[in-house]
């Protein structure tokens, strides 16, 4: 866990909690982990602006696991729908992702649908779950990009 990289994509309460808790723990433990951040878009992400973020993030130390937001209600932006539909097809820059949903209540189920036939990994809507997830995952063999890419 403290050698793991971390995509946060997006702007929502329980990214920011995420944040500030890896903020913390680096301090208070000396972790040696890495975060790379892309702040909410104004609209949805093309094709080349996802590729280039992971590019540039693995070119630090290969990510081992993306948190995205799924958006803002129906008018978007939805960058987590934007990663999973492009890292679906780009096994060389495929990680776990994991969808955080602030939207009402009444859509997660439509939420939850739409991103696990996208290939999510997880689905979170608390900050109790957050850090739940975000261990399991990274504590997973094969949860770096190169056990994606063989799944």
């Amino acid at each position: 866990l403290e050698k793991s990289h971390v995509a946060v994509v997006g702007n929502s309460n329980l990214l920011n909690y995420f944040a500030q808790a890896h903020t913390m723990a680096k301090r208070k433990f000396t972790l040696e982990g890495t975060l790379s951040f892309l702040p909410m878009p104004e609209e949805d992400l093309s094709d080349a602006e996802v590729v280039a973020f992971m590019e540039e993030a693995n070119s630090k130390q290969p990510v081992d696991l993306i948190i995205a937001d799924y958006g803002h209600g129906s008018k978007g932006p939805h960058p987590a729908l934007s990663f999973l539909k492009v890292l679906g097809n780009r096994y060389d820059l495929r990680a776990p992702i994991v969808v955080t949903d602030g939207s009402k209540e009444k859509y997660h189920n439509d939420h939850k649908r739409e991103i696990f036939k996208l290939g999510a990994s997880g689905y979170i809507n608390n900050v109790a779950r957050l850090f739940e997830v975000t261990r399991s995952l990274l504590k997973k063999p094969g949860s770096s990009k190169e056990g994606c890419a063989q799944q």
